[in-house]
């Protein structure tokens, strides 16, 4: 009995280390086959990582190529501006110079057709004169009349309307005659005011004065009730107003009085305001 148990207690003494060194290889089997598992990890992860670097590089050369293509673009489409600007450039520039030409051309054709307009007015003002003459002629010898009456086939519209005629045409000295004239034969006609202002006027253009100054008075005195009476006053307000302020200033208020409402009264209050501003201060 004793060696038995002997046995068994040194069988358990040599097989205690070789259990022990069984379960450290299990461990170290396990250990390995764990390591090898994180190796293929790591390898797989290196993997994804390479493959995620290399989809990265693609991306970016694509994208430098279309960077390059564009500004390459970008440069031959600047280009191709640049050329059609300089191609551009000259034929604008010559039709801008054509329009200059032919405003310049325009502005001396209205000039000749204004220039030819009053050569027509005057020819067609000598040519009524002519015509005039010519009914006088060829009408038959009148009977002896009054040598303070007018020339023979002459009507007071046809006096008048010459004196019109050469006023317009600038032949002030013939109208101024012919106006005088009109007031000599028709002194009572409708257009007699009219007359007898349009000498005053006459005057006062060729710098008569005192003569434009009586012509005007003529007006008031003999036409008191005249449209023209108004204009009369007026114009001997601006004919007084170089020599006579005070005296201007008196025709000025005494043609508003009689019109307020008139235009010649709003052209009479603006002479008033240069006549009597008090005068500006020197600095």
């Amino acid at each position: 009995m004793r060696l038995r148990t002997g046995l068994l207690t040194g069988a358990l003494l040599i097989s205690a280390p070789w259990a022990g060194w069984a379960q450290k290889k299990d461990q170290l089997v396990e250990l390995q086959r764990d390591v090898f598992l994180l190796q293929d990890q790591i390898k797989a992860l290196e993997k994804a990582q390479a493959d995620r670097l290399q989809t990265i590089e693609n991306q970016l050369a694509t994208a430098l190529t279309n960077q390059q293509t564009i500004t390459a673009s970008l440069a031959g489409l600047e280009r191709r501006l640049n050329e059609q600007s300089k191609s551009l450039t000259a034929p604008l520039a010559s039709v801008a110079s054509r329009m200059d030409g032919v405003a310049a051309e325009m502005t001396n054709v209205q000039t000749a057709l204004s220039e030819i307009g009053a050569t027509l007015r005057r020819m067609q003002a000598q040519l009524v004169d002519v015509s005039n003459a010519i009914k006088v002629l060829q009408s038959p010898p009148p009977a002896p009349s009054d040598p303070a009456g007018p020339p023979p086939g002459m009507t007071s519209d046809m006096l008048y309307q010459s004196a019109l005629r050469a006023r317009s045409s600038g032949q002030y000295e013939l109208a101024l005659q012919q106006f005088h004239d009109y007031l000599r034969f028709y002194p009572s006609t409708d257009l007699a005011a009219n007359a007898q202002f349009y000498i005053g006027d006459l005057q006062h253009t060729l710098g008569q004065s005192e003569e434009a100054l009586r012509s005007f008075d003529a007006v008031l005195e003999k036409y008191p009730d005249n449209k023209r009476t108004l204009d009369a006053l007026y114009m001997k307000g601006l004919i007084l107003a170089k020599s006579d302020p005070r005296a201007a200033a008196n025709e000025f208020r005494a043609l508003i009085r009689k019109a307020p409402n008139s235009e010649q009264a709003d052209k009479a209050r603006e002479q008033l305001k240069r006549i009597t501003a008090p005068p500006a201060k020197k600095k």
